[in-house]
């Protein structure tokens, strides 16, 4: 976004929102500092006509939500990074991504949970291994697009780590993780992921701001087929498109495939993979308002004795070992695991079918 201006500011007096299309709230702003009833009215006007805020990790200790539209108040902050009690560790915090389709995990980059696993970061007091210490806790009027859950944060709670919310012509942007700023001096796998993660965003703030946005929504079918059988890709649009492209990337190499319209705003694909290993799928459309979108998929191809590799066992949810949803995800993309199996008690808040939401 080379054209507009970004104000990042601890005092906000001085801002000038007549020539500001997005507003940041620095990690931990409200929490350290607050913000004025003046301050926050002017914010509130700035998104009513279009504008964009975008608010960056804040710390449960001190944090106050008054400075936000009354239908976007009711937001609570806790601290979930806790000490492993076996270990002797920290535990990680990390975004369990429920809104796949959204841009911000596609254009122009893919990013999924494995980009926010194993992360290292360094100050000048601390060490963390993880990308929040607090996550937003029942929040009311806000959009999820990754949430949050462990032992102490119940599945339907909403629990969140990245949610937006409509105000006015405006949109509030929340992503309840550490500043890049403090990844940035270091070359390292937490930058790299910023540097897409920033990208992603931005270009949804761009698309936002002009009225570019485009919907769109993959399947795939058969997730797991040997190789020979065919996968059928279905794509949805928000609206018509005068071009929707497909594109198969496989251990042979990148290969389009022909799109065919079934009926209004849904387009169909197939294709016969050759050769075992993971595939995946770059779905790209463009409207006839010049909006684009682009969307991503993944099936495993098994050819002769292809090998799957399973985690089992994997405590979830529960006090043993309070691995959030997220993380075991994350975890398993970054480890090349196509499955895993987890294992829950059936003690205090928890019930088995929670099982069915990881």
């Amino acid at each position: 976004m080379a054209s507009e201006y970004v104000a990042e500011v601890k005092g906000l007096s001085d801002v000038d929102f007549d020539n500001c299309d997005v507003l940041v709230i620095p990690q931990g702003m409200v929490s350290m500092w607050g913000i004025s009833s003046e301050d926050a009215r002017r914010i509130r006007d700035f998104v009513a006509e279009g504008g964009i805020c975008w608010i960056v990790h804040q710390f449960a200790q001190g944090w106050n939500p008054d400075w936000l539209p009354p239908h976007l108040s009711d937001v609570k902050l806790m601290n979930r990074y806790v000490p492993m009690p076996v270990f002797s560790d920290m535990e990680y915090v990390g975004p369990w991504i429920i809104e796949r389709d959204h841009p911000i995990w596609h254009k122009p980059n893919y990013l999924d949970e494995g980009h926010f696993t194993f992360w290292k970061i360094w100050d000048k007091w601390w060490k963390w291994r993880t990308t929040a210490t607090s996550v937003v806790w029942r929040q009311r009027g806000w959009k999820v697009i990754a949430k949050f859950a462990d032992p102490a944060v119940r599945v339907e709670e909403d629990g969140a780590l990245v949610m937006q919310a409509e105000h006015g012509r405006g949109l509030y942007f929340w992503t309840q993780m550490f500043s890049p700023r403090l990844v940035w001096e270091k070359e390292g796998f937490e930058k790299q992921t910023w540097r897409l993660f920033l990208e992603n965003i931005l270009t949804f703030f761009e698309d936002h701001k002009g009225g570019k946005l485009l919907s769109l929504k993959v399947e795939v079918h058969p997730w797991s087929l040997r190789a020979g059988e065919e996968v059928k890709i279905r794509v949805e649009l928000g609206r018509k498109a005068r071009r929707v492209k497909m594109e198969v990337n496989s251990p042979e190499g990148r290969e389009e495939i022909q799109v065919q319209r079934e009926e209004g705003r849904i387009y169909l694909g197939a294709y016969e993979p050759k050769a075992g290993g993971e595939h995946s799928v770059e779905i790209t459309a463009w409207a006839e308002d010049g909006a684009t979108a682009t969307n991503h998929a993944f099936f495993k191809v098994t050819e002769g004795w292809t090998p799957y590799r399973f985690l089992t066992h994997t405590h979830c949810l529960h006090e043993w070992c309070p691995e959030s949803p997220g993380l075991i995800f994350g975890a398993c993309r970054r480890l090349g695991i196509d499955a895993v199996v987890t294992a829950m008690v059936e003690r205090d808040n928890y019930r088995p079918e929670d099982l069915a939401l990881v």
